[in-house]
């Protein structure tokens, strides 16, 4: 029979002094070069939602603009009209978010990058030079 009671408290949490294996073997460099990659890749996504979300506005235009005149901006959304336009619009959701993933994966890769520079400066060892 299983028993259903956990010996080490929480389910998923390291014991007292125990250190996850992928940290206890990350090197200095090697946290500083995952930052720069992640870092890198949200820079990517920034860059492929941006062409991504451009490309989906000219498409849009072009569909709204094959409607006719006489069309109006519900019958060419809603009234299929023009079905290419809900595609578009699908096109400039997709490079939306792409973009905003990217800038997160940025903005967390800096903030790692640098919450790892903070960590090697110690200041109780007097490395600062404004304070003497």
């Amino acid at each position: 029979m299983m028993s259903t009671h956990s010996t080490s408290g929480s389910v998923g949490a390291a014991s007292a002094g125990r250190v996850p294996i992928q940290e206890a073997r990350a090197t200095h460099a090697d946290r500083v070069a995952r930052a720069r990659m992640q870092q890198k890749a949200g820079d990517r996504l920034i860059l492929a939602g941006f062409v991504l979300t451009v490309v989906g506005v000219i498409l849009y235009c072009v569909a709204c603009f094959a409607g006719g005149v006489d069309a109006g901006l519900a019958a060419i959304l809603f009234d299929n009209v023009v079905p290419f336009a809900r595609a578009t619009l699908v096109v400039l959701g997709i490079g939306s978010a792409l973009w905003l993933v990217g800038s997160f994966m940025y903005l967390n890769g800096t903030i790692t990058e640098d919450e790892i520079a903070g960590a090697e400066w110690n200041p109780a060892a007097g490395e600062h030079d404004g304070e003497r």
